[in-house]
């Protein structure tokens, strides 16, 4: 009956399996393989307390089963508890040493429990035990660019992309790393890649863009951004993004259009107005431009970049004199004391 059960499970038909798993718990009331298989459909099938719970049971009946252990460790990281996962994961790996989803797992809830170095061992720990891990992979390579590390990310998401072509993050990563590293032609490549595979991605555009802006073609990274646009039209970063690329390709009436629409869709964010306030003054609106500055400092008083170019056109002298008051207070806000910039 648990292997029917098994391979109905495995075969994605829950129902059957779980009345197939009750009939074996029937027939032997604490059997802990199939309380735990029963409690991993609980999981699967949205009631991950109760799936819980049962493998919890499942593990003190079996508690030299490193499979149940793993599953009971992955429940809890599916319900959000990290912390809890960390000793059933370890019971794990202490009886399976090449049990490679166990350390995937551990690794995962080591992250999430702020704990990068302990993770990134489990990572290895997994490929070592699987060589062509994709998920492992993938979390090592990611958790290396993340921490900075994008030179030691390189090689874990070249064999990525290798050993999974197919994968579009892994791409996606790759490219990340190869611009890190200055090889932003490559990351051209390497996102483009990604982009064959799923043209949906926004954040597939928008590192195209990013390479693309690295290896100074202004006009291609425009172009991707307005892509990426075509999928997330309610970004106000994107938005802000592309002005910045219009205007410095020198077209500041499309950049105003872009940091215009950043500021409609994020209306409380400072920088996208002090961008429209740059390409306003570009374009000679001097009213329009220092509108914009204003509305940025009324955000937030420290956008040292809004001063700087309200003290570029102030109207008279006494306007100046209160915008020196107002760089003081800046100042004074920003911890900094004293009239020593020369200015």
């Amino acid at each position: 009956v648990l292997g029917s059960a098994e391979a109905l499970h495995q075969a994605g038909d829950l129902r059957r399996a779980e009345h197939l798993y009750r009939e074996a718990l029937r027939l032997a009331p604490r059997h802990p393989r199939a309380l735990g298989m029963l409690g991993v459909i609980g999981c699967q099938s949205g009631n991950p307390e109760a799936g819980v719970a049962l493998l919890r049971e499942a593990c003190e009946l079996a508690p030299d089963d490193a499979e149940l252990a793993n599953n009971l460790g992955r429940a809890l990281l599916a319900t959000g508890d990290a912390r809890a996962a960390l000793a059933p994961l370890e019971t794990a790996v202490r009886l399976r040493p090449d049990f490679a989803e166990a350390h995937l797992n551990l690794g995962n809830a080591l992250l999430a429990e702020q704990q990068g170095a302990a993770a990134e061992r489990h990572y290895r720990q997994a490929l070592r035990a699987r060589p062509a891990y994709v998920e492992a992979q993938n979390n090592l390579g990611k958790l290396l660019l993340d921490g900075g590390r994008a030179a030691d990310a390189l090689p874990v998401l070249q064999a990525l992309t290798n050993i999974a072509p197919s994968h579009a993050q892994g791409h996606l990563l790759h490219a990340r790393a190869l611009l890190a590293c200055a090889r932003a032609e490559e990351g051209v490549v390497a996102a483009r890649r990604a982009l064959t595979l799923d043209d949906r991605l926004v954040a597939g555009w928008e590192l195209l863009a990013a390479c693309q802006q690295a290896s100074g073609d202004l006009a291609a990274a425009a172009e991707s951004l307005a892509q990426a646009l075509v999928h997330a039209p309610g970004s106000a970063p994107l938005n802000d993004r592309l002005g910045l690329v219009h205007f410095s390709l020198g077209d500041s009436a499309a950049a105003a259009r872009a940091f215009a629409r950043a500021v409609e869709l994020a209306p409380e964010a400072p920088v996208p107005a002090v961008h429209l306030g740059m390409a306003q003054a570009a374009l000679g609106d001097r009213a329009a431009a220092r509108a914009a500055f204003e509305r940025a400092l009324m955000l937030d008083s420290t956008q040292g970049e809004a001063l700087r170019a309200l003290a570029e056109m102030p109207d008279a002298e006494q306007a100046a004199d209160a915008l020196l008051e107002r760089v003081d207070a800046a100042l004074a806000t920003a911890g900094l004391t004293g009239r020593t910039r020369g200015d």
